[in-house]
């Protein structure tokens, strides 16, 4: 636990030092942690019970997930995050399309990753509209 009290900050930091990051907004930067934490926590929980499980199986896979965030800086931070979570794993960054790896297909990942998204745009201050469209398949 004392490494998320001194990451999360610290990178939150970095993004807003950042010469990438033109702008970094206070209470974005609080709703992502506060959203940052609960998905850890409650991913965590998920990756301890399948492990101890050995019943529950596992359903790996690729997602491909198309970035709507307009900055460069914005999609490396949404990769880097996504990679902090258990259970995922940024697995290949190309222009405005994020490769992720997951544990299990079943849960739903899309749903997951549009919501961190929308936050990195909010403390980012980075466009984001595309956002209100469905997109993305699992492959």
């Amino acid at each position: 636990m004392e490494s998320w009290i001194l990451g999360v900050p610290a990178v939150l930091m970095a993004a807003w030092v950042s010469g990438h990051a033109r702008r970094f907004s206070i209470s974005g930067g609080v709703r992502f942690t506060g959203f940052f934490l609960k998905a850890s926590l409650i991913s965590g929980f998920d990756v301890v019970r399948r492990a101890l499980h050995p019943r529950l199986t596992l359903y790996p896979d690729l997602v491909d997930y198309p970035l709507s965030l307009s900055t460069e800086a914005a999609r490396i931070f949404m990769a880097d995050a996504v990679s902090l979570l258990p259970g995922t794993l940024s697995a290949n960054l190309a222009e405005a399309n994020l490769t992720v790896h997951v544990l299990d297909r079943n849960m739903p990942i899309l749903a997951e990753l549009r919501a961190l998204e929308k936050r990195v745009a909010a403390m980012l201050e980075v466009d984001d509209r595309p956002l209100a469209s469905m997109r993305g398949d699992v492959r």
